[in-house]
């Protein structure tokens, strides 16, 4: 019997003109896209890319544990006036201070129940030393200089719970204020936002491919049934 090649590679007899019409029938009804067949694949792939996920959000989670966080504040001081210039969040440690000036500026951290969770006293880094040479004694000097104004950074530990950073100057009144609560909401939160936005364009990305596929095929099978019909 001689067999003839029909369209999605299937072959079919030739067979009387009613036959055929009933087959284009058949063939007409056919749901472009396949959309019956792809839908399981596709929850399967999604599932796919929420559980390769789950170990980059894991890992963004130990981040904390993994990676201490120290707060670094700059200030400036002038002619004995202290002003808060900015800060920042990194990674690192705060020194131990097991060695403190007897007298000097006091520096707090305040939690959100107005406690004191950390402390240490401080001195502004005025003194510079310096060394010089007398070529005609052929003598080796030394001394240091005293500045009326410089930048210095103090570091502290993180703490989630903290809200400010209190300087007192060595009378212990109160200068100045530092806040910390948006930054330390920031950091909370800032790990998962990469998280999400990475969900999202590669969800977003394998939608469009799927969107593309779709159009391709939808090409495919009307040109397979224009060529069927002009035979």
């Amino acid at each position: 019997m001689n067999m003839k090649k029909g369209i999605i590679g299937i072959f079919v007899p030739n067979t009387s003109s009613k036959a055929r019409s009933l087959l284009k029938s058949s063939i007409s009804r056919i749901p472009l896209g396949f959309s019956n067949f792809p839908m399981g694949r596709n929850k399967i792939l999604l599932c796919l890319i929420f559980v390769l996920l789950i170990p980059v959000v894991s890992s963004s989670q130990d981040d904390g544990v993994e990676c201490s966080q120290a707060v670094v504040v700059n200030f400036n001081y002038d002619n004995g006036v202290i002003k808060y210039k900015d800060k920042v969040i990194k990674c690192g440690y705060a020194p131990d201070r097991a060695l403190q000036p007897g007298e000097g500026y006091i520096a707090e951290m305040i939690d959100i129940n107005n406690e004191v969770v950390y402390s240490f006293k401080f001195e502004v880094p005025l003194k510079v030393n310096f060394d010089s040479v007398d070529p005609l004694i052929k003598s080796l000097s030394g001394g240091y200089i005293e500045l009326n104004e410089t930048d210095f950074a103090l570091i502290f530990p993180y703490y989630d719970e903290v809200k400010s950073i209190v300087v007192y100057n060595p009378r212990k009144y109160r200068i100045l204020e530092v806040p910390l609560i948006e930054e330390r909401l920031f950091f909370k939160r800032r790990s998962f936002w990469w998280v999400l936005v990475l969900a999202v364009l590669v969800i977003g990305a394998y939608l469009k491919y799927k969107q593309i596929k779709k159009k391709k095929r939808d090409i495919i099978l009307q040109q397979q049934r224009a060529q069927y019909y002009r035979r």
